[in-house]
């Protein structure tokens, strides 16, 4: 039987590998950033009612403040127009995962190698 044994606590490996707070907070703002391409528009209220909130070291959300944005996102209330946003859907989260996850992945690499 083999065994593997940590030189570092497990904290001390997450700490030490660049996933932490900051780097939570630049993935939210990515994708924030990068979901816009998929927030319904029309005057803007709506992407820019986007806050970020981090729980902890490892959990975080992204919350659209705006009042009608759960109709939105649900499809509940789908009556808008693409003519300023062609990408438009509901579910703008996974439309954005969908586009451009290895985007956002290399992006968060990036920021944590410090560039």
């Amino acid at each position: 039987m083999s065994r593997f044994k940590f030189n570092k606590s497990i904290g001390a490996i997450i700490r030490d590998s660049g996933i932490n707070a900051s780097t939570l907070d630049f993935a939210l703002n990515e994708s924030r950033n990068l979901m816009n391409d998929f927030v319904p528009m029309d005057t803007g209220e709506l992407a820019e009612s986007a806050v970020t909130a981090i729980e902890s070291a490892r959990k975080g959300s992204i919350v659209y403040n705006a009042p009608y944005a759960r109709f939105l996102f649900y499809g509940e209330r789908f009556d808008f127009s693409r003519d300023k946003n062609p990408k438009a859907s509901a579910f703008w989260d996974r439309a954005m995962l969908r586009a451009y996850r290895g985007e956002l992945h290399a992006r968060i690499e990036r920021f944590i190698r410090g560039g």
